[in-house]
């Protein structure tokens, strides 16, 4: 080592040493006259934050994954890996997996992806959900990115180097992502780095849940564009249900020397499938319970292959409901599902018989639920379900925190639908399959359960938590009771009223804190309340429309200059948006 700055030195001290690796390639980048240096390693690290590792085949977010049983969709499966081996009857470069609601699309991906994965040609795959709020089809491409990168380290390199010489990359457009993330990093690789590459397989499922039409078809394009133009040597995979605009994009815009298409339908013809996971799986409840071997009979089993009818989620809800810990016990909860077996109404067409019997599922399943607790579990599920700009319900805290409810209280609610829905470590609602939240929020398949059913007393309710909220005094240092306290989360109100909750627990009882501490005067909250009483007088008939449209537009424009501080009056409006009021001021 050459001399330095500490030749001969001795008896020193350095605080908070810096060393620096000579022969280390770093890019500086100066922020507000400070050099921030990024080392290699930290483009991929940035590239991590930018992706959904949630959303990951190998994810434990998504323990246990949905994947086929033993023995099923064996033929279905095989086809697809043919296909993404590249044999010679499947050059087409682009497969679309596609069918309704509940035919097992995402089970398939997940089996396909990890037969891939083991046999060394899985490039990313990525699992799509709209009731994961951590999901952005913004991060798509760069969780595509990260997989490969973390698989080939010649093309992490170049990556890694690229992000950290212009950071801003991981946030550009869709399209500028995969021209600068994927196309010119293949682009700086060796022919054998990218030989290795060649035919690796990308699988995208849940591609309709994307958000907006025009993001799903625009992600589709940009793929299809780079294999017109040879950029990116990968084969595609996309399932998803068959939206219209989906299904032209791939029937008729994309030739067929591009594009595969793979039906999963709802079929009569796997029932020999759905029997054989049946059997499995309540043999299994069968030996834990330590019931009779006779138990289910065959009789029992045909039943409900008859009503599953095709459908691998009927059977799959059938097999969560009857070992639901909760319950009378497997016995008495396989009977019940046995009472469901009635002929199919002679206005039903074919077409249409498997949904009608998975509604019948669902309404069975909520008519379990105790009277005196179905308007308190439709109110959480409207909570829960609304998406509502500036006021949506993130977690279950903050639903108990609205509607009043302790912890206990929430999940002894929740508790009679374990076999539909799950509370997470995250304290999230999560449905097991996207049709039950469809079903509540369908009056004409859910009726009377249906969520929006609680739209006025859920409105009513709010407007006395906010009244109370708003006529406390904040001068005696009197606040309501929190329902469902976060002892971890800090103050937010002056002079530390409100130490151990969290913004959204501080809401409940203050209407200007749901903004990380955002506060406004007492009067602009009393002008949000006033709003509040207003509209449910205007749509009431309680007071004159013009007398009402005069006395609210001073607070109007108050709320509109602070609306995002009034979540829980935003929300209280958009309860009535939801009813279809369209609310002029």
């Amino acid at each position: 080592m050459s001399p330095g700055a500490f030749q001969e030195a001795h008896d020193f001290i350095l605080n908070n040493p810096q060393f620096i690796y000579s022969h280390v390639h770093t890019t500086n980048h100066t922020i507000n006259n400070d050099v921030i240096a990024f080392v290699p390693g930290s483009g991929i690290q940035m590239l991590l934050q930018k992706s959904m590792p949630d959303a990951f085949h190998d994810s434990s977010a998504r323990y246990p994954p949905p994947r086929c049983h033993t023995g099923t969709r064996e033929a279905l499966i095989k086809t697809i890996i043919d296909w993404g081996n590249g044999a010679s009857n499947y050059s087409d470069p682009i497969l679309w997996v596609y069918g309704r609601a509940g035919v097992g699309k995402s089970a398939v991906a997940q089996s396909s992806a990890e037969a891939m994965n083991l046999q060394g040609n899985l490039g990313a795959a990525v699992f799509l959900s709209q009731s994961s709020e951590d999901q952005d089809s913004r991060c798509l491409f760069t969780s595509i990115t990260y997989q490969i990168a973390i698989k080939c380290d010649t093309f992490s390199s170049i990556v890694d180097y690229r992000i950290r010489k212009d950071p801003t990359l991981v946030d550009k457009s869709i399209t500028e992502q995969f021209r600068e993330l994927l196309i010119k990093p293949l682009q700086e690789l060796g022919e054998k780095e990218r030989a290795r590459l060649d035919g690796w397989v990308i699988i995208i499922d849940g591609l309709d849940e994307c958000e907006g039409m025009q993001a799903q078809c625009d992600i589709v394009e940009i793929v299809a564009t780079s294999i017109r133009e040879r950029t990116t040597p990968f084969r595609w995979i996309f399932l998803s249900r068959p939206e219209r605009h989906l299904s032209t994009l791939f029937t008729k815009k994309l030739t067929d020397s591009v594009s595969r298409h793979l039906e999963l339908p709802v079929s009569r013809e796997i029932d020999h499938e759905i029997l054989l996971y049946l059997s499995d799986e309540l043999k299994t409840v069968q030996e834990t319970h330590n019931l009779q071997s006779s138990w289910p009979s065959e009789k029992d089993l045909t039943t409900l292959v008859n009503l599953s009818a095709g459908l691998w989620i009927y059977a799959v809800t059938v097999c969560r409901f009857i070992i639901e810990p909760n319950s009378s016990g497997p016995v008495d909860q396989l009977d019940t599902v046995l009472s469901l077996a009635t002929p199919v109404p002679s206005n039903t067409s074919e077409s249409d018989h498997p949904l009608t019997e998975l509604d019948m599922f669902y309404t069975l399943i909520m008519r379990r639920v105790f009277p005196k607790v179905l308007p308190t579990v439709l109110q959480i599920l409207l909570l829960h379900s609304l998406n509502l700009p500036q006021c949506q319900v993130q977690v279950i805290p903050a639903v108990a925190n609205i509607l009043g409810l302790s912890e206990l209280q929430l999940r002894n609610a929740c508790s009679s639908l374990q076999s539909v829905l799950e509370i997470t470590p995250d304290l999230h609602i999560r449905f097991y399959h996207a049709s039950f939240g469809e079903f509540i929020r369908n009056p004409t398949r859910s009726k009377e359960f249906c969520i929006y059913s609680s739209l006025e007393p859920l409105r009513n309710g709010l407007l006395n938590r906010l009244n109370s909220v708003h006529s406390h005094s904040t001068e005696t240092n009197l606040i309501i009771d929190v329902t469902w306290p976060n002892p971890e989360a800090s103050g937010f109100w002056p002079f530390g009223y409100f130490n151990g909750y969290s913004p959204f627990e501080v809401s409940v009882r203050y209407d200007s804190i749901f903004v990380e501490g955002s506060m406004v005067s007492r009067p602009h909250l009393r002008g949000a309340v006033f709003i509040a009483h207003e509209i449910t007088n205007k749509h009431s008939g309680g007071a004159s429309r013009q007398s009402n449209a005069t006395n609210l537009q001073p607070a109007y424009q108050l709320f509109q200059q602070t609306g995002e501080c009034y979540k829980g009056t935003t929300l209280y409006l958009g309860l009535w948006q939801k009813q279809g009021f369209v609310l002029e001021l």
